[in-house]
This record gives structure tokens, sequence and C-alpha cells, in this order.
């Protein structure tokens, strides 16, 4: 009972800490590759959820780690970062660090478990992917790989959430593996970068008193600018290309287009609001949940 206590106890503090819209934006990413899944003959809607919440704690645990990380590097700073002015964040808030190490070593327990039982119940590659994800979500500030602190955090969630979760999602909701689920999640994943660009950002020039070289703290603000709007429009390109391959019907997401002005203003503004993330993240969600929609219905 102890234990079980103290993994509910974690799993509070987890969603408290966490960004809220970053784990609902993965489970809204996740959704058209569960679509594309449902119309496969394996398709197992308990393990696909199961799948969706695993990858759901890899996410929540990866923004924990990063929060360490940041908050040692002394990048998230009591109303100096822009992220710890709207959410949320245990250690500015006082958190004993040894208790947030506590957590994120249960919480990666409790993923690795559940990895166990879905390797027991029929995936045996479960494991495998469980622990890419949680290294990818460890190496994005982790030492000695700091992907985030080398330029390396576009490569770093490509890999984490397009190349391993992606078809990790396909195969935990079918038990088989499958190219498609990259190709419907491209537009997704190159918004999802999109919403990292926005929150870095915006967060330019205290990563760069931090010592914290990102990618657009190396490039500076205009040309970090113009490489958020080359995502932006690549993800649109990417659903023009797919509704040839797959029909008109994928043509759907263009109704998020009306959300892309207060995203492109928050980015472009001097400085960022601290909300600027999440007013991507917002695009992300409806574009990502209107293809779900259009494969539901039209593929």
């Amino acid at each position: 009972m102890g234990f079980l206590r103290l993994v509910l106890r974690s799993l509070a503090h987890a969603l408290e800490a966490a960004r809220v819209w970053a784990v609902a934006m993965y489970a809204v990413y996740g959704l058209p590759v569960l679509i594309l899944a449902s119309k496969s003959p394996g398709f197992d809607a308990v393990m696909a959820v199961y799948g969706l919440a695993g990858g759901g704690l890899i996410e929540a645990w990866t923004h924990l780690v990063n929060d360490y990380f940041d908050f040692v590097h002394g990048v998230d700073l009591p109303g100096v970062s822009g992220t710890t002015v709207y959410r949320k964040h245990l250690l500015v808030e006082g958190y004993p660090r040894a208790k947030l190490l506590r957590l994120l070593v249960v919480l990666a327990g409790v993923v690795l478990l559940m990895a166990f039982v879905a390797a027991a119940v029929g995936r045996p590659y479960a494991v495998a992917l469980a622990a890419a994800g949680l290294f990818l979500g460890y190496a994005y500030t982790g030492p000695p790989f700091t992907f985030k602190y080398r330029a390396l955090g576009h490569v770093n969630l490509l890999a984490g959430w397009w190349l391993v979760n992606t078809p990790a999602l396909y195969y935990m909701a079918t038990g088989s593996f499958s190219a498609k689920p990259l190709l419907v999640s491209l537009p997704g994943i190159l918004l999802v970068i999109a919403v990292l660009m926005g929150d870095n950002i915006r967060d330019l020039e205290v990563d760069r008193r931090a010592g914290v070289r990102t990618l657009e703290v190396i490039l500076g603000k205009k040309p970090s600018r113009i490489l958020f709007a080359v995502y932006v429009a690549s993800a649109y390109a990417a659903q023009l290309a797919l509704s040839l391959l797959l029909g008109a019907g994928m043509l759907l997401p263009l109704l998020s287009l009306p959300l892309l002005p207060s995203a492109v203003k928050a980015v472009m503004s001097d400085p960022p609001p601290p909300n600027t993330d999440p007013l991507v993240a917002r695009l992300t969600l409806t574009f990502c949940a209107l293809e779900s929609l259009a494969l539901w219905v039209y593929v």
C-alpha cells in the first residue's frame, strides 16, 4: 500500500507540474496514427488507449526532466522564464530537488512496468520502445547528451515524437509496424517543432544569458522567426501533398488557418508574450484534431 500511495502521489505531482497542454498536444498528435490503426484488421482499442497513456506519461516525465535541468542551469527562475509565469514549476516554487528526482524515478518505473505488462500480453517490442522514449526524453536536457543545449533540440523532438513514438503508437494499437503512420503524422510533427521554436524564441535572451545554446540562440531572432515560418508553411504544404495521395478530404486541417495569425503574431512580437508556445500549440491541436477527423471520415 505504501508503494501504491507513492506512485499515486507521484502521478498527481506529475500531472500538476507538467505542461498540461503539452501532454494534450501529444495525445491529439497521436490521434491520426490511432485512427489509421483502427482501419487495420489487427486493431486493439484497449492496447491503443494503453499505448497512448504510456506515451503521455513519457511526455510528462520528459517535461519534468527538462524543468529540473533548466532550473539547475539557471534558465527557469522565478519571474524570468516565460514558462514559469503561466504554469506551475515545482522547483521554482521551492519543491525539494531530491523529491523531484524520486518522482522522476517512480514515473520512469511506472512507464517501464506498463511496457513489461504490454510485452506479456503480446507486444514484445514495448519495452524497447518505452526505453527509447525515456532515453530521448532524458537526453533532451540531461547530461552528457544535453541536446537542447547543443542546438539539437529539433532533432531530438523529431526522433522522439516522430521516429519513435509514432511507430510505437501504431505498434501498440495493431501489433505491427508500418511506414503509413510516419506519412500521416509528418504535418503534425512539423507543427510540434514550431511549438518548440515558439518556446525557444520567447526564451531566447534568457537562454543566452544562461549559456544555453539552443538553435534559436545560435541563429538569432530574425533567422529563427524565418525558420519558424518555414516549419509552419511546410506543415500545410505536406498536408496538401497528403490530399493528393489520400483524397481531397485531407484538406480538412486547412480549417485551422484562422488560428494561424495569432500564433504568428506572438512569435513575431518583440518580446514574444509568455503564452507564445500555447498559442502555437492551439494551432497544432486544432490541425491534428481535424486531420484525425479527415482520416476517420474520408480515408
